[in-house]
């Protein structure tokens, strides 16, 4: 029986809303940014530009009124919204203000109704914007970051409401902020590791574990997780001998698989996963050989884990997977867009 999508608990430039519709977001080569969506038993409607002017990718959540949010960072560092309201039209590309902000937003919508915005500044430290829909944008607020910030943040909302915010330090450690409900945010924990690049994945499973993926300077993939008031697991190496380059992805399953996904060196796609009550299955290649960038990816409503990558061509590229079954073939969904 199909049921109305969860509101997304992590960051994605790829979203389901509320009648299961699948929206895949891109900055084009024109810096617009372009939108792609499969309504629910439908086809795909084809790249349409919403417009705006972005340096680099963007994210988007979902309300819970269902409205969609997509924000953007500008060229002249300011962060930029379009929305789309139930029973409306796009409003697009409202200044959300800043004038440092740096590299891709992460975009989450908490269990109140929420919806936090999150950006690195120029300055290494992490930034904060926050709405409910109907409402007043709150003011940019600078959360610090003594540790240096670089790269771009991920956030996820545990299942008691807890925001985890993390991202990488020019240290090459992982640092997290944390806001507990009825509490004050807890900000700029070490996390540990020595070697960590690019950017992390959060994602929060179906038994509330948040799990943090992040790839080494190895190629190495690594995880971090924690069930918010306990202690943080030890960093674990997953290995990677596929070579990983760019940053994971990560998803879970409506039978709580955990799906992380990342590129390799050779342009293909490689998935680690972890099904119900079993181990690890690492390393599986799942083909490509023109991908580029990082990966995307979201849990539809009927339980389907869909995986979108860019590739040297400009083309987008689909991969998905009911968890237990096999992987589908690779298709391109067109389009022409810079990794």
């Amino acid at each position: 029986m199909d049921s109305a999508p969860a509101p997304l608990s992590h960051s994605s430039s790829t979203v389901v809303d509320q009648n299961g519709t699948v929206r895949v977001y891109r900055r084009g080569a024109d810096s617009h940014v372009y939108e792609n969506h499969l309504d629910k038993g439908g086809s795909w409607s084809g790249w349409w530009g919403m417009g705006g002017n972005v340096a680099g990718q963007p994210a988007a959540t979902v309300a819970k009124d269902g409205t969609i949010i997509v924000v953007g960072i500008g060229p002249d560092h300011v962060l930029y919204e379009a929305d789309l309201r139930p029973f409306q039209g796009w409003n697009k590309w409202m200044d959300l203000g800043g004038s440092n902000l740096d590299n891709n937003p992460a975009a989450i919508t908490d269990n109140n109704g929420m919806v936090r915005v999150y950006a690195h500044g120029t300055n290494g430290h992490l930034y904060e914007k926050t709405v409910v829909p109907g409402q007043s944008w709150s003011v940019t607020w600078d959360m610090g970051g003594s540790y240096n910030l670089v790269g771009s943040p991920a956030a996820t909302v545990a299942k008691d409401n807890t925001v985890i915010v993390v991202a990488i330090g020019s240290d090459h450690k992982l640092y997290e902020n944390d806001l507990r409900p009825n509490q004050s945010w807890s900000v700029g924990m070490d996390l540990g590791g020595s070697n960590l690049d690019n950017n992390p994945a959060a994602v929060t499973d179906n038994n509330g574990m948040v799990r943090i993926y992040a790839h080494g300077t190895n190629g190495h993939l690594y995880e971090k997780t924690v069930v918010p008031g306990q202690p943080w697991s030890v960093t674990w190496d997953m290995g990677g001998g596929n070579n990983l380059v760019g940053s994971p992805s990560a998803a879970v399953g409506q039978d709580n698989t955990v799906i992380v996904v990342a590129h390799g060196a050779d342009r293909k796609l490689y998935e680690n996963d972890l099904r119900p009550n079993q181990s690890w299955n690492v390393g599986m290649n799942l083909g490509g050989d023109i991908l580029d960038g990082s990966p995307s990816t979201v849990t539809d409503t009927d339980g389907k884990v869909r995986v979108y990558s860019g590739a040297t061509n400009g083309n987008v590229f689909e991969k998905s997977v009911i968890p237990g079954q096999p992987w589908s073939v690779m298709w391109s969904l067109g389009g022409n867009f810079p990794a």
